[in-house]
């Protein structure tokens, strides 16, 4: 069973795709993912897994599902449209 705790290392995070191949578009720096899927799958869900991403600016499209995220270093700011 992971531990999610707050400041807890979390290991076996691997890169991803480009954040582009998500329909996502960088605005600012070189920003790069890296993945680490615990639990189901992209295609059937619900999936628990951990993100990281590299320092930069991205604009984000609309996603077909709704998301839990917990944000333990940097920051997201959002926008309606």
């Amino acid at each position: 069973m992971s531990d999610y705790r707050q400041g807890l290392e979390q290991r076996d995070i691997a890169p991803y795709h480009p954040l582009e191949e998500d329909g996502w578009k960088i605005i600012e720096g070189k920003p790069e993912q890296s993945v680490r899927i615990d639990h189901g799958s992209f295609e059937a869900g619900p999936l628990v897994a951990i993100r990281q991403c590299t320092p930069g600016v991205i604009e984000m499209e609309s996603m077909a599902f709704n998301e839990f995220v917990t944000i333990f270093s940097g920051e997201c700011r959002g926008q309606a449209r």
